[in-house]
């Protein structure tokens, strides 16, 4: 999400005639769109907002802007940091005029946040917003506080923004939002009209709520030809009295029906979670029983969290009770079963060809890219850069850990 705003900032600004620089103290504005999900993210926010705003007397015409999911504290996060404007992804239109910047004869300025057309920062990858904001209220989460209620993106606008991605070049498109199953006006219908658009493509969607989770729409995964086969699914505990303290409305029997459901339809179906470890009150015996969830679905991804209090939420009230160093040799227990199971699943793909898009070169020298499941792939007979932001297959020759290496076959697509 964070990075689909960043795309839309860029293109305001670009309307009214600036560009962006390297290093931030070149810039005459520096908008900070800030994540705070995390105590740990918006300590790091404060204290480089901080920095900023006394490199001011430096340059004095320098303007230091907050948005994102710290800016609903307004006057708050202000005080702390000296910055100047702290404004809302909603009121993104509005941010140079509260700079005082001249607005340009242009008729086509955007009015709201959903109507920015972005800049985006790749010509094949293109991010979509599809809704924002959540009606969970998960216990441990400051979202339905920083970002607001669900507000959901008419279907029409969102089809019109894919055509235009695609008729750019787009091979992959990802539809985002805080829960996307709960999009208002029909997630399934919306991902069989993307389907049914002409091109070769990919889509892919974060993030989706168990509780939500349908078993039409995995049924629409596995039958859609441009629909990858890649569910992040979040589970947060193994235990159901854990589960229930967090607010999370789904049991671990329905989250493992629904797991079950979609290897029954996708075999090579990748999965990923998020996981939060030292939950108030959550006993060892109650750890163990996501230990048996990660040994159980083999997970191609979790990403693993140390429980931390969030101001104001439902938990920040709770005894924070699970000392720092048990809550990291739980971590470390997770991220163990994690590494060998998908290792595991990686081996299993050797000697398998695989449709990839090509990403980047990456830090061996390699071309790297991602198959339909999400698993990072590294190329390694070839490094023809022109390959990047195209289909091609490849032939898999061994894991490399999370990842797996594999030879180009031939290319696919342009």
């Amino acid at each position: 999400m964070n990075a689909s705003d960043s795309e839309r900032i860029a293109a305001i600004f670009e309307q009214y005639g600036c560009s962006s620089v390297s290093d931030w103290k070149e810039a005459d504005v520096v908008i900070m769109n800030t994540c705070s999900i995390k105590q740990s993210a918006e300590d790091r926010v404060v204290g480089k907002a901080r920095a900023m705003s006394q490199y001011k007397e430096y340059n004095p015409d320098l303007k230091v802007v907050i948005t994102g999911c710290m800016a609903p504290r307004g006057d708050a996060v202000a005080k702390a940091t000296g910055v100047d404007v702290v404004i809302t992804i909603k009121d993104l239109a509005m941010l140079p005029q509260k700079l005082g910047m001249q607005k340009p004869t242009s008729d086509e300025l955007a009015q709201n946040y959903f109507s920015i057309a972005p800049k985006y920062s790749s010509p094949f990858q293109v991010y979509i917003p599809i809704m924002t904001g959540c009606d969970n209220f998960c216990t441990f989460c400051v979202v339905p506080f920083t970002r607001g209620r669900e507000y959901s993106r008419p279907m029409i606008d969102i089809l019109n923004e894919v055509e235009i991605a695609l008729r750019n070049g787009a091979r992959e498109i990802t539809l985002l939002g805080q829960n996307v199953n709960s999009y208002e006006f029909g997630f399934v219908e919306l991902l069989k009209k993307i389907n049914a658009l002409p091109g070769d493509f990919w889509v892919r969607f974060v993030s989706s709520n168990p509780q939500d989770m349908s078993t039409e729409l995995i049924d629409t995964i596995a039958t859609s030809e441009k629909l990858c086969n890649y569910i992040h699914f979040a589970v947060q505990a193994g235990n159901n009295r854990i589960l229930k303290r967090m607010n999370r409305r789904h049991t671990i029997a329905q989250y493992l029906a629904l797991y079950d459901r979609m290897k029954e339809k996708m075999p090579d179906v990748g999965i990923s979670t998020d996981i939060i470890v030292g939950f108030p009150s959550e006993t060892d015996e109650e750890f163990q029983d996501t230990v048996r969830l990660m040994e159980q679905v083999k997970y191609d991804m979790a990403y693993i969290s140390k429980y931390s209090a969030r101001t104001n939420t439902p938990a920040w009230r709770m005894k924070d009770d699970v000392s720092i160093d048990e809550k990291k040799r739980r971590e470390e227990v997770l991220t163990t079963i994690l590494k060998r199971t998908a290792k595991e699943n990686a081996e299993s793909l050797v000697g398998q060809t695989r449709k990839v898009l090509v990403e980047k070169i990456g830090h061996r020298g390699q071309l790297v890219g991602k198959d339909a499941s999400y698993r990072t792939v590294s190329i390694t007979n070839t490094v023809d850069e022109s390959l990047i932001g195209q289909f091609v297959f490849v032939t898999i020759t061994k894991s490399n850990g999370l990842g797996v290496d594999g030879e180009l076959v031939t290319e696919f697509g342009i």
